[in-house]
């Protein structure tokens, strides 16, 4: 390098670390590490995302003058030492609130968080003002820094305390695909009135920050096995599937949002899907960028002058439309757009972006000065709303600074100077794409970017030797678990009891790794534990409490759907290998038939989704397969004090007789028979109900008296010695074992004992981040909606609490809907347009519905698991084509049932609330123009929901449809006479009584009214004198009665 060259390098340096020591450096807390907000002398409060950003800044100079190897002072080692001092103290606060870790582990609610504000001086967590310190994002944040800080040489982590305690950190961020928080911003929803809500930058963070710590030595190049630090994999996959599915929105308030910026570039990198980042890029840019900077979010009312400054949240009713176009312009946002120009290798553009920010910047005696953000004066901001003169805040005045943005303007300097390389900056290479990173590790699984050899390896083993001599004798191989040594077999209960002692630490009191199940890629790999191979079977075969896994149906069709996502998701280096459990039972169960052709297919190398596969001994499989080496265990086992909890043991094999025949049942299912209706026994006495049950042979019977007398004592009331509990227990499992199962009887006992099946969270969280709520309740009665992620215990307690006191057997049928919704919304999301809140007992009922026309007296409680399955498929299949067969009510039935509503009803209710002045009323419900106009925007999910709230005040399903055709009608004469617009309320009811009317009267009929409501909704809509022509009709004569603007207009 010339001396010249040399010299200009060490001149710029010179004067970055100026800038960075006057107006980052010094407002470092000397005793805790922190920075606060703005730097200021008097500054009490020290701010955890801003001193991390800070640390990076100075990380980042302490990179440039390493890489110059020159007389530098010293200052490459206090730089580095100094962004030490910050991480060690964010990492020392929080290990101060070890207790509050503890609770957000087990309930992920706002209260038990771990907080993002310390007193500067103390390190101590402020004293609960309200402040909402459940910002998932700084954690994130945290953890990408610390594998990023210690990949370059730093060292952080010094003791095996912080290394557990860095493992529950990440227990922490595993499942933010379902935890709503208050964000980057710490506003929470667009409307800033305290609700937290799903962010996507808050999912790509975790998500990154998963990839970036998994298999990674918290101690670097000095570190042993016992601190690396592990992530659950499935968690990573959802976090990754919800991520990529929200995107390019933010959030269901919030159409897109600057917050985005650090996460599809550094120091994040979150996604390498081209197409999907420059959507979402372009989507920011268009929407938020202005000329001093990004927005932060559209009708953000932060630094506004119209803000009231004293209130930490708005009220309810507070009208946002008072900041559209006055929202402030932050600089520092668009060093987050520069950079990653630069890591992109779009040099040309980041030299423009660069050219406008030296606009903007200040130059003071200091240095280059960023202001915070510049909003529109008062002289301006009476004129057109964009367009007024905006002003700087005051940083650089009065010695006032705001650090975050002085830190990326020397991270950004640094950068465009060449003075640190991108790779530098990103050791671990987060900016390529996961098979282009280099391997930190060979020993732990590594992500890639696609699997490359899409193959699914599929081990069969049977639960005993006559089970596998009579799958051989079908041509299915299999092995028993005696055959698979020296591979052990764990169940999914075993691993989680193995995995819970990850990040176990007790002089801190931490618990390990949450009651979490192991999901479906965490049994698919193998595991290296103590000196042993272990391999765990899925979740689906655990014997389960719940009756889905008993319906031999549901089983094939959820291993079929198994390797489908496994194909699908699998993105670690190596295959993945599937284990089928074969039962006894199962071949002896109805429909075996079935197993034994999926097995064979198997065999034959694919399945009926066309994956391919590969069926083979466990001992052949290990060597492609994936494998994970859980070193934790073994450090824990050369400890004398937890040798017996160790203790893990491999499934056994089941003992036989050798006499005892077992065969294959190879009869189909017998169709279910209609139940005629149960004995009213809710009179009888407890002694007369206890001799009911003694008397009966008939289950149905038992479980009926069984459940008066739960309703009156509970179910630990004893009955002939046992409880109510366990005779229900019983029944369940005779009712569904039996050769023609009662399925009716075993959702009964199944609810009476409260039962709650795995992954209903997942399935819930799916739903909403594909854009749908979810109601809970039963058909006409209340209803509950889910609008934000709940955890599992929450969403049975509202289901039993809903369905439980009139009809118990829904409580479980509504969960198998809600695992059945939320794999269809993911396999075949097409099905789900024009849907936006799936009501389970209105699809209960429609269900019900479509039985009663099929096989009158059938209830849908009697069908089988997998038949519900096929009900439900069929009926979202109807709704989206026409059904000559059955009548038009039926269909309105349907479509009102499922919600359905025709393409862009939403944007055309909005241009019909912009066209009444007095908005629209709905039976007592008024949807009135204003706040709804000036609080709301039409994209915004908000106002399809408040359309929703209006809509479900209609209790009848026909009704509700034909309500929604009204509404279609008038939205789209209002659109072909652009000129006419209601001068009063559109009185929904009122137009429907003059259609229905004026039907009434063309068709001449003298039935009763009641009766010609029915035709009428069994009339046709769209044909010569159908529906439409009546209510367009009826809409012309509102319009005549009750005021009219504008002049003359056609309607038709």
């Amino acid at each position: 390098m010339a001396a010249s060259d040399t010299e200009k390098k060490q001149g710029k340096l010179q004067t970055y670390y100026n800038t960075i020591s006057q107006t980052v450096l010094r407002f470092q807390s000397p005793t805790t590490g922190l920075f606060p907000v703005y730097g200021e002398d008097d500054s009490k409060v020290g701010d955890v995302r801003v001193s991390i950003y800070c640390a990076l800044g100075i990380w980042s100079l302490h990179l440039a003058y390493k890489r110059l190897h020159c007389a530098d002072y010293g200052r490459t080692y206090l730089l580095g030492q100094t962004a030490v001092k910050t991480m060690r103290g964010v990492l020392s606060c929080w290990m101060f609130q070890i207790p509050q870790m503890k609770k957000f582990l087990a309930e992920q609610i706002p209260e038990n968080s771990l907080h993002v504000k310390f007193d500067i001086v103390t390190g101590q967590a402020l004293k609960d003002d309200g402040y909402p310190h459940l910002q998932l994002d700084c954690i994130s944040l945290f953890l990408l820094s610390l594998v990023q800080m210690i990949s370059s040489g730093l060292q952080i982590i010094y003791t095996s305390d912080e290394v557990e305690f860095v493992q529950n950190l990440i227990y922490c961020i595993e499942r933010a695909y379902r935890i709503a928080d208050y964000g980057m911003w710490e506003r929470g929803s667009k409307y800033n009135t305290g609700t937290p809500e799903l962010n996507a930058s808050n999912v790509g963070m975790a998500k990154a920050a998963l990839e970036a710590v998994n298999g990674f030595n918290l101690f670097g190049e000095h570190g042993a096995s016992w601190t690396v630090v592990y992530i659950d994999i499935d968690a990573h996959i959802r976090n990754k599937a919800v991520f990529e599915q929200l995107l390019p929105r933010e959030s269901s308030s919030k159409p897109t949002d600057a917050a985005l910026l650090p996460v599809l570039s550094w120091p994040f990198f979150a996604t390498h899907d081209a197409h999907l980042k420059e959507q979402t890029l372009l989507t920011i840019v268009q929407s938020l960028k202005g000329r001093y900077g990004f927005k932060r979010y559209l009708r953000d009312g932060y630094g506004t002058l119209l803000e009231d400054k004293n209130a930490q949240f708005y009220q309810e009713s507070a009208n946002l439309q008072i900041f559209e176009g006055l929202e402030c312009e932050w600089p520092f946002l668009t060093f987050f757009q520069i950079i990653g120009c630069i890591f992109r290798g779009d040099l040309h553009q980041a030299n423009e972006l660069w050219a406008d920010m030296e606009l903007v910047l200040h130059m003071t005696s200091q240095g280059v000065v960023v202001p915070a953000y510049y909003y529109v004066s008062y002289n301006h901001s009476g004129k057109t709303r964009g367009q007024g003169q905006r002003v700087a805040t005051t940083e650089g005045q009065d010695d006032k600074y705001f650090l975050w943005g002085q830190s990326l303007y020397v991270v950004t300097r640094l950068l465009i100077d060449s003075l640190v390389p991108v790779n530098e900056l990103d050791p671990i290479k987060r900016h390529l794409s996961a098979s282009e990173r280099p391997r930190l590790s060979h020993r732990y699984i590594n992500f890639e970017a696609s699997s490359k050899d899409r193959l699914i390896q599929i081990a069969v083993i049977a639960e005993s030797l006559r089970l596998h001599q009579v799958l051989a004798t079908h041509g299915v191989p299999s092995q028993t678990p005696m055959q698979t040594e020296p591979i052990q077999i764990w169940s999914p209960n075993q691993l989680k009891a193995a995995l819970k002692f990850m990040g176990v630490n007790y002089d801190l009191e931490l618990c390990g790794r949450p009651e979490r199940p192991v999901g479906l890629l965490g049994t698919s790999l193998f595991y290296r534990v103590c000196g042993q191979t272990v391999i765990c079977y899925p979740l689906l075969f655990e014997v389960n409490d719940f009756y889905i896994s008993q319906d031999l149906n549901s089983v094939i069709n959820k291993v079929q759907s198994d390797i489908h996502m496994l194909s699908c998701m699998w993105k670690l280096e190596g295959r993945p290998t599937y284990l089928i459990m074969i039962t006894e039972a199962m071949v002896q169960s109805a429909n075996a038939r079935d197993l034994i052709d999926l097995l064979s297919s198997l065999k034959a190398g694919a399945t009926c989704t066309g994956v391919r596969v590969k069926l083979g001994r466990l001992q052949s499989l290990v060597s492609s397969g994936t494998k994970e080496h859980l070193d934790f265990l073994t450090h824990l086992s050369e400890q004398s004090n937890s040798k017996d909890e160790l203790n893990f043991k491999s499934i056994k094999e089941r003992e036989t007789s050798s006499t005892s025949e077992l065969r294959v049942n190879l009869s189909p299912e017998r169709v279910c028979q209609v139940q005629p209706p149960a004995e009213d026994m809710s009179s009888y006495t407890d002694r007369r109900l206890i001799d009911v049950y003694q008397s009966t042979e008939d289950i149905s019977i038992k479980s009926q008296s069984l459940r008066l007398l739960s309703q009156r004592h509970g179910t630990e009331y004893l009955v002939n010695g046992s409880t109510i509990c366990s005779l229900l227990e019983n029944i369940r499992m005779q009712a569904s074992h039996s050769s023609t199962p009662d399925w009716s009887v075993v959702r009964l006992c199944s609810a009476l004992t409260l039962k709650v099946t795995d992954s209903l969270a997942p399935s819930i969280t799916t739903l909403l981040v594909s854009g749908k709520l979810v109601a809970l309740g039963l058909f006409s009665g209340e209803e509950e909606v889910i609008s934000k992620p709940i955890n599992p215990s929450a969403i049975g307690d509202k289901l039993y609490r809903l369905c439980q006191p009139l009809e118990p057997r829904e409580t479980v049928l509504q969960q198998e809907l809600i695992l059945l919704l939320g794999q269809l919304s993911t396999t075949r999301p097409k099905l789900f347009d024009g849907i936006l809140k799936l009501r389970l007992g209105w699809i209960v009922h429609a269900m019900q519905m479509t039985l009663a026309c099929d096989t009158p007296g059938l209830s849908v409680y009697s069908l089988s698991p997998s038949s519900v399955d096929k009900l439900l498929l069929q009926l979202l299949q109807y709704s989206k084509t026409s059904t000559p067969l059955r009548p038009v009510i039926w269909k309105r039935d349907l479509l009102g049932s499922l919600g359905s509503v025709p393409d862009n009803f939403y944007g055309r209710l909005w241009y019909l609330l912009e066209r009444s002045s007095k908005g629209i009323q709905l039976y007592d419900y008024h949807l009135p123009q204003q706040p709804t106009l000036s609080h709301l925007t039409v994209e915004e999910m908000s106002f399809a929901v408040l359309v929703e709230d209006m809509l479900s005040v209609v209790r009848d399903p026909v009704h509700r449809h034909v309500v929604v055709e009204v509404l279609t009608v008038v939205a789209v004469i209002l659109e072909r006479n652009p000129e006419v617009s209601f001068e009063n309320a559109i009185i929904v009811e009122k137009i429907l009584a003059q259609a229905i009317s004026l039907f009434k009267a063309h068709t001449k009929s003298t039935e009763s009214d009641d009766k010609v409501r029915v035709a009428f909704y069994n009339t046709p809509s769209d044909v010569v004198d159908g529906t439409y022509s009546y209510i367009a009709k009826a809409v012309c004569l509102q319009l005549l009665d009750t005021g009219i603007s504008g002049s003359d207009c056609s309607f038709m």
